[in-house]
């Protein structure tokens, strides 16, 4: 029966025990120790917006603190933190105080009132801010747009050595925006505020926002050329770095007129039908344009373009069957010419004499001024062209060399055939050059052209009954040239 004593017994050993261990734990802890334990945990019962009671309850490193036998190392650390607390709103009214009384402070509240005295809300006074500076800003683009189309319209170049406004060397597009401020205050205030002020500033004067704008203003101007029916001319124009390139025209009508516009220059990948015609087509998609609306194409003769079954005008026409093929005019008169002079022994003589001339007096800059002391030109018939010839000829401080060049084309055209052919040739070219302008013109129609053409044909064959004529004009002209170097050869 002794078995529950027993156990009453080791409950009350362990009370003992417990006890002993808290009273202890509780003598070990001095008072300095317990603030110091305080303090550590501060900044946590600031940060979490936590009561003294709370932290002191919720921590176990100072449940000690809870016993009645630790009370006035209690209020101590209380009244330790109200301190620290109180010393810190201190601080704290004074930046508030320091703040209210500022400028910046004074100024906002200022503009508070009268914003209330307005009677106007919040979001209305945004809006109304917004539209200030849309209108502001949009008043600036529509002045730099103008200078754009007109400085683009003319081919003038934009920029120059640098883009310092108010430098000479600018460029005409700042330079032009410059000139503008003279007579307009709102492009005057806005350069006088923006001008240099470097990168990250907006001010839409900078180069990359002028070829911002030349960019969607080409987009706009390729969108408006083409309508709903059109036809394409396209020829080959190597650029000077030896580039191959197509240069795209589009002809249209448009509102009871007839345009003809340039598009583009295109880069080609070869010269035969088959990479000509990909090399368009992929152009017309880009631009989404489509090739069934084609009613026309014009190109040279060349064979690669004008080829039946694999050049370029029979390409386009499997695709679009309207789009039909007519061959420069212009180009096929000049053909014509080449061919015509070519089939005489004569023509190529005297065209050979011509070109010996030409190259004779651009060969040097002393010759040239001497051609032009004489109001003359190698662009029509002349006799004073021949004064120059005979002074070289005479003139003993030319080389041996240029002297002889000079005697042998005098011989050559003081020839009554020489004459003879410089008469006919006049007559034909004059008529031949007014027509092929003619054929230039965009208005220009294929009746128009057709008639044209074969008055050009009556005309040379009508020649044949003015050789009387001819014969006697250049007897004139071959007595007038020996005339002539016989003057200057008695005044030497």
């Amino acid at each position: 029966m002794q078995f529950p004593q027993t156990v009453d017994n080791n409950k009350n050993n362990e009370r003992k025990d417990e006890n002993n261990y808290t009273e202890n734990e509780v003598t070990c802890q001095s008072p300095t120790n317990e603030i110091q334990k305080v303090e550590s945990i501060e900044s946590t019962m600031h940060n979490n917006e936590l009561d003294s009671d709370t932290i002191l309850r919720n921590n176990p490193a100072l449940r000690p603190l809870q016993l009645k036998e630790n009370e006035l190392v209690f209020n101590r650390l209380r009244q330790h933190i109200c301190q620290k607390w109180l010393l810190q709103l201190e601080k704290a009214k004074q930046t508030i105080f320091g703040h209210e009384n500022s400028k910046e402070h004074i100024q906002c509240i200022i503009k508070w009132i009268e914003f209330i005295k307005q009677n106007t809300d919040v979001d209305e006074y945004m809006v109304s801010q917004i539209k200030r500076e849309f209108n502001y800003w949009s008043a600036i683009l529509n002045r730099i747009v103008v200078v754009i189309r007109f400085s683009a319209g003319r081919g003038l170049a934009f920029r120059g050595h640098n883009e310092v406004i108010g430098s000479s060397n600018s460029g005409n597009y700042l330079g032009m925006l410059e000139l503008l401020t003279q007579f307009d205050p709102v492009l005057k205030q806005h350069i006088d505020t923006f001008a240099n002020i470097g990168k990250g500033n907006v001010n839409y004067l900078s180069k990359t926002i002028c070829e911002e704008l030349i960019d969607i203003m080409s987009q706009k101007v390729l969108t408006h050329i083409i309508t709903e029916y059109w036809g394409i001319i396209v020829d080959l124009t190597p650029d000077n770095s030896h580039v191959d390139q197509l240069s795209v025209i589009f002809r249209y009508y448009l509102n009871g007129h007839v345009y003809e516009r340039f598009f583009c220059f295109l880069q080609i990948k070869g010269h035969d039908g088959k990479s000509l015609i990909t090399d368009i087509l992929d152009l017309l998609e880009r631009y989404d344009i489509d090739i069934t609306s084609c009613q026309g194409q014009a190109y040279d003769n060349a064979s690669n373009m004008s080829g039946k079954y694999s050049g370029l005008q029979a390409r386009v026409i499997e695709r679009s069957e309207l789009a039909f093929y007519i061959p420069c005019a212009g180009h096929s008169l000049n053909l014509v010419g080449q061919c015509s002079v070519s089939e005489c022994i004569n023509s190529i003589n005297y065209f050979g004499v011509l070109q010996s001339l030409y190259s004779f007096f651009v060969a040097s800059t002393h010759r040239w001024d001497l051609l032009k002391g004489n109001h003359a030109t190698l662009k029509r018939l002349s006799d004073t062209r021949w004064s120059s010839l005979c002074h070289i000829a005479e003139d003993t401080e030319e080389k041996s060399d240029t002297r002889h060049e000079t005697l042998c084309l005098l011989n050559k055209i003081t020839k009554l055939e020489f004459a003879f052919m410089a008469v006919h040739w006049h007559h034909i070219l004059k008529r031949f050059n007014a027509v092929s302008k003619f054929l230039r013109k965009v208005e220009l129609d294929l009746h128009t052209a057709s008639s044209m053409l074969l008055s050009l044909i009556d005309f040379v064959k009508n020649l044949q009954n003015d050789l009387t004529k001819f014969e006697n004009e250049s007897k004139n002209l071959a007595r007038l040239l020996k005339k002539t170097i016989r003057i200057r050869t008695e005044e030497r």
